[in-house]
This record gives C-alpha cells, sequence and structure tokens, in this order.
C-alpha cells in the first residue's frame, strides 16, 4: 500500500515522503496513528503542508533535544565499584547504570538506545560514552569508576606508613 508520512520514521522514511509499505503494517499501525495517510488524490495535493508541519515539528523537537543534551556535555560520572587488586570490577557498569545515573544526577530521562556502549565497563578507569539524542544530537560523557575498596584502605596504608617512619626515627 502506498502512504504518506506526516512524521519522519526511523527505517520507513520522512515526512511527506511516499513509500510502499505492507498493507497491514499501513492498516494496524500508521494510518490508526496518525502517522501517515493513504496515497490517494486529494492527499497528494497536501503533501507540501505535510512536509511544512513535519519540518516544524521536527525544528521543534531538535531544539529541544539540544537543549537536553547541553546539560550533559562533557558531564562526568562517577561510578564507586569494587574491584580486585589490579582494578577489575567484581560487577559491571552498563548502559542500565548509566541511565539509572543521569536520571538521579541529572532528572534527565535517558532510552537504552540512546546510550553508545561498545560493551560493559569491566575495569577501573575513565571511559568515553556517547549519548544520542537524535540523528543529529550526539554529546559524549565522561564515566569514571573508582574502586570503592582500594580507596578505603589508602588511609590505613598511609597510617601504617607513617607510623613505620616514625618508629624508625626515634630507634
Amino acid at each position: 500500500m502506498k502512504v504518506i508520512l506526516t512524521e519522519n520514521l526511523y527505517k520507513v522514511g520522512e515526512a511527506g515522503g511516499i513509500v510502499e509499505v505492507k498493507d497491514g503494517f499501513a492498516r494496524n499501525y500508521l494510518l490508526p496513528q496518525g502517522k501517515a495517510v493513504k496515497a490517494d488524490k486529494g492527499n497528494m495535493m497536501r503533501i507540501e503542508a505535510i512536509k511544512k508541519r513535519a519540518e516544524e515539528a521536527r525544528l521543534r523537537l531538535l531544539s529541544e533535544l539540544k537543549e537536553s543534551a547541553s546539560v550533559l556535555e562533557g558531564k562526568t560520572l562517577e561510578f564507586e565499584m569494587n574491584s580486585d587488586k589490579d582494578g577489575k570490577l567484581y560487577g559491571s557498569v552498563s548502559d542500565v547504570e548509566i541511565i539509572a545515573k543521569i536520571k538521579d544526577v541529572f532528572g534527565l530521562e535517558i532510552k537504552r538506545r540512546m546510550v553508545e556502549l561498545p560493551e560493559r565497563i569491566k575495569n577501573v578507569g575513565e571511559f568515553q560514552v556517547i549519548l544520542h539524542f537524535g540523528p543529529e544530537v550526539a554529546v559524549n560523557i565522561n564515566v569514571l569508576v573508582k574502586n570503592s575498596e582500594l580507596e578505603a584502605l589508602k588511609p590505613v596504608e598511609e597510617t601504617k606508613e607513617q607510623t613505620e617512619a616514625s618508629t624508625e626515627e626515634e630507634a
């Protein structure tokens, strides 16, 4: 069935475009949701109006996405996790943890498909993560993973060294 899209649809087409889709997809999803109209004579004359409305909606959405993205640009998310002495985490930091941290710290709702994380983070260190807010809007954030056990042990080790140094000086 040929339809005219009323909005941009991922992997289907752009607003105002005439596309051939399966009848069931058009009948059950596109037409009832208002995402497309049948490509008949009357609607063919309205293509320009559809394109104009879609472009205005796209620009409005793009501005909202850029505003949300600017909040996160260059920010660092810190995670304290347990790891062994070599820095290998007992767990991992995945896109789910990153999404939860962004919601807690910045109050932004991020979807899993927006997070570009090649694989789960399984070591202590600093990592770059890309968030895709749309085809034209992406930001880089830093993810810093610290070892919570080693951070807690450092002061104890330092005090032992200081105690040993002071006993050597006294002797």
